[in-house]
């Protein structure tokens, strides 16, 4: 059973023991992998792994009704959006932040510490076993280099910015950056969300003019709409070009465009798909895309009705000599 904290107990205090409690029960439906363990223990597992940490709030915003007894206000009402109080008084958006930093604090502890002790062993082996484990050290492929300070001065130059769920998997990466750097960049930070703009800051120690273009992170309720057919990590290899046509013809921002073509993942096969937008900003089967979602009005949020249409229209203007149907 789930764990109701106190009253007399602070809003961290109370976070803390429905994450062991109640949250941890609720998430063993979902990862096997935890069941061998305690409520302890599989919390430490949980936070001391960014990818499991990111699979768990997967299934919390893929099963958000599984959890709604505990996603409550003060007034015992459900609470439906992210920036709404909870019942301790503090914020989903709150509690996110706070496991991502809990994360971002463990993971950081334990690679710059581990090297540091990897590096002051090979320092002070004696003899001919020191000369060959130093020169092994200085054989081996060049790598990134890691923070040059400590755990705890790259968290606390970094902890204000760590804040969405989305940064878990870049956590690995946020290691390698220089303090000074991450104390350079600020809130820029959060204008980086690719993986190679994180290393390539770390390689040279300067932050970048600007983030690598690419589509807008999907929001939690587009991630929770997502297939099992993988559209999620297709759209994040979408042309910028692209994209930003797209955006231009359709008459969407970044968000309701990310959230369109998660709805055109659910109705049509991957493999239409990926022709469909891997063809560049000026293909023919992106024309026919375009013109069957104007045509027909197709949207995010449109009934089964227009995305049968939608379908149909898209299908039907497949073969190669077909005339396209108009655009605007």
């Amino acid at each position: 059973m789930g764990y109701s904290p106190p009253a007399d107990k602070t809003p961290v205090q109370q976070i803390n023991n429905e994450l062991r409690g109640s949250v941890i029960d609720l998430l063993r439906a979902f990862m096997p992998d935890l069941r061998p363990y305690n409520n302890d223990e599989a919390y430490s597992v949980i936070l001391n792994s960014p990818e499991k940490t990111a699979r768990g709030f997967r299934h919390f915003r893929e099963n958000r009704a599984v959890f709604a007894a505990l996603l409550k206000d003060g007034n015992d009402q459900p609470v439906t959006t992210d920036a709404q109080p909870l019942s301790c008084g503090r914020s989903l958006a709150q509690v996110v932040a706070m496991v991502v930093q809990a994360v971002a604090r463990r993971h950081f502890r334990r690679r710059l510490e581990r090297n540091r002790r990897t590096e002051s062993t090979r320092t002070r082996l004696p003899g001919l076993i020191g000369r060959v484990a130093r020169t092994v050290g200085m054989l081996r492929p060049t790598r990134p280099k890691e923070s040059g300070g400590s755990a705890d001065g790259l968290f606390g130059a970094m902890r204000d910015y760590l804040l969405y769920e989305w940064q878990l998997r870049l956590i690995p990466h946020y290691v390698g950056l220089p303090v000074p750097l991450v104390q350079q960049l600020g809130a820029r930070l959060l204008e980086f969300r690719e993986i190679e703009d994180i290393r390539q800051m770390a390689r040279s120690g300067q932050p970048l003019l600007a983030p690598t273009i690419s589509p807008a992170e999907p929001t939690p309720d587009a991630v929770a709409q997502e297939t099992k057919l993988g559209s999620y990590d297709m759209l994040r290899r979408i042309d910028a070009k692209l994209f930003k046509r797209l955006m231009d013809v359709l008459s969407l921002d970044a968000e309701q465009l990310s959230k369109t073509l998660h709805r055109a993942c659910q109705v049509l096969p991957p493999s239409e798909i990926k022709i469909c937008l891997g063809g560049g900003a000026f293909s023919r089967e992106l024309e026919r895309f375009i013109a069957a979602v104007i045509t027909t009005r197709f949207s995010a949020t449109c009934d089964d009705a227009t995305a049968a249409a939608f379908t149909s229209l898209f299908r039907a203007r497949s073969g190669a000599d077909a005339p396209l149907p108009p655009v605007g």
